[in-house]
């Protein structure tokens, strides 16, 4: 009678720790492939320098306001909310503005437009070694760089933290006096 009452939890035991085991693998494999971040994909809208000042005698002088709209698309199976974002936008790697990002939360597997407004420091672009050569090539370029803190909420029980970083490289048209921004960007995801 012992030895089958031994017999007994013997299988128990193995049974509940099989079970253990596939919930363990069925919850990895899902968090691998379903519930795994990813980064966003970061589409820049057109758009064009607004209030444009360009000056080339007696100093070369610069003034615009930079209106951006990015639509950020969620591929993630979870919300992603942001806070205390902000980017800096860069011209030849001089800083030359900062834009703050207005608090936001993008959907599971849904999208937000995040619009973002700036002056340019045309002091530091005019001021650049390269500025004239560049007015002359017909375009200014520039690089925004954003490292944004991000929670991911899934299920709404599993919170986790990861950082995305979304680089755009924007050039400017200056020669046709347009002033229009052709923009791509890019994001990757660090955890």
């Amino acid at each position: 009678m012992a030895a089958s009452k031994s017999r007994k939890i013997c299988w128990l035991t193995t049974a509940l720790l099989l079970i253990a085991i596939v919930i363990a693998a069925v919850c990895a494999i899902l968090f691998l492939t379903i519930l795994k971040p990813r980064a966003p994909e970061i589409i820049p809208h057109r758009t064009r320098l607004r209030n444009v000042i360009v000056a080339l005698f007696p100093d070369p002088t610069l003034r615009a306001r930079l209106n951006m709209t990015i639509t950020v698309k969620n591929p993630n199976y979870g919300e992603c909310s942001y806070r205390n974002a902000s980017a800096e936008v860069y011209y030849r790697g001089t800083p030359v503005t900062a834009i703050p990002l207005a608090d936001g939360a993008v959907p599971a597997r849904g999208q937000l437009d995040v619009v973002a407004h700036a002056n340019l420091d045309g002091d530091k672009v005019a001021g650049s070694s390269t500025f004239l050569e560049d007015v002359g090539a017909g375009s200014l370029n520039f690089t925004a760089v954003a490292k944004v803190p991000v929670k991911v909420t899934v299920l709404k029980i599993l919170k986790f933290h990861v950082r995305v970083i979304i680089r755009c490289n924007m050039s400017v048209m200056v020669s046709d006096q347009s002033y229009d921004v052709l923009s791509t960007c890019a994001s990757k995801l660090k955890i």
